[in-house]
C-alpha cells in the first residue's frame, strides 16, 4: 500500500510501502524516497502510533545521499497508524501515514520472547549480512543488503513464563553502519523493534571492501562485526 506525503516538493518523490503479517510481533515496514533537486536525505523516522514507545526508529543518513532505501520490522501492539517522517538535508519534512489492521492477539510489546532463555542469551550480538537480489536499474548505483541482528530486545512488559516477573528492559538503542570510512546510517532503536531486528538498507557501490557495524544496547553491552564485501562494492 502506498500514500501520498503530505508535503510535496519539486523535484523529489518518495513513497512508502507497507505489508502486514498475521504476527503482531515483527510486521516489516519499508520506505524508498528520492530527491531530484540537489537535496539528500538526512534522516528516516518511522512511527507506530498507539505503541508505547511510537517513535519507533530513526535512521540518520549518511551524507550525500540522495536516494535512500530502508525497511525494518517492528513490533504493533493494536489497530493504529503508522508514519514514515523523512527529513531533508534543507530542514523540510514529509510524511506519509497508513492504517494498520489485524483481527486481535496479544498486545505484541507484553509478548513473550520466543526461543529458550540460554540459547538467547548465547547468540545474542550475532549479526548475519545478505544480499537482496534487485532487477531495478538503480542497481547499478546502490547495493541492497540484509542485515539480521541477534538480540532479544526486551521491552520491560514481558513476563518470564516460570517466575512470572517481569523480565527487565534490554534493548537494542544503537546501530551504525560504515562502509570503509563512509558512513551509510547510524539508527536509534526502541523496544517498538523487533526481537532479532532485521534491517535492508541500500549503499552506494564503490565505497570501499567491507561493512562494518556495531551494535550496543541499554545495558552498555556492544557488539562489532566486519563483513568483507565483493570488489564490486
Amino acid at each position: 500500500m502506498a500514500s501520498a506525503p503530505s508535503r510535496t516538493a519539486p523535484g523529489s518523490w518518495w513513497s512508502r510501502r507497507l505489508i502486514v503479517t498475521e504476527d503482531q510481533r515483527a510486521v516489516p515496514f519499508s520506505v524508498e524516497t528520492a530527491f531530484a533537486d540537489g537535496r539528500t536525505v538526512k534522516s528516516v523516522t518511522f512511527v507506530v502510533d498507539e505503541n508505547p514507545s511510537p517513535v519507533a526508529a530513526v535512521f540518520h543518513m549518511g551524507p550525500g545521499r540522495d536516494r535512500v532505501a530502508l525497511s525494518s520490522r517492528f513490533r504493533v501492539n493494536a489497530q493504529t497508524d503508522v508514519r514514515v517522517i523523512v527529513e531533508a538535508s534543507d530542514g523540510a519534512l514529509y510524511m506519509s501515514s497508513q492504517l494498520v489492521k489485524f483481527a486481535g492477539g496479544q498486545a505484541a510489546c507484553a509478548a513473550p520472547p520466543t526461543g529458550d532463555e540460554k540459547e538467547i542469551a548465547a547468540n545474542m550480538g550475532k549479526m548475519k549480512l545478505a544480499d537482496v537480489p534487485s532487477s531495478s536499474a538503480r542497481s547499478e548505483i546502490n547495493h541492497k543488503v540484509r542485515l539480521a541482528l541477534s538480540h532479544p530486545n526486551h521491552t520491560g512488559m514481558q513476563l518470564d513464563q516460570l517466575t512470572l516477573l517481569y523480565i527487565p528492559l534490554r534493548m537494542v538503542n544503537r546501530v551504525d553502519a560504515r562502509l570503509g570510512s563512509e558512513h551509510v546510517f547510524s539508527m536509534d532503536g526502541s523496544i517498538t523493534l523487533s526481537e532479532s531486528p532485521v534491517i535492508e538498507f541500500d549503499y552506494r557501490l564503490g565505497g570501499g571492501d567491507k561493512l562494518d557495524v556495531d551494535m550496543t544496547d541499554t545495558t552498555g553491552a556492544a557488539w562489532h562485526k566486519s563483513f568483507p564485501l565483493g570488489p564490486a562494492s
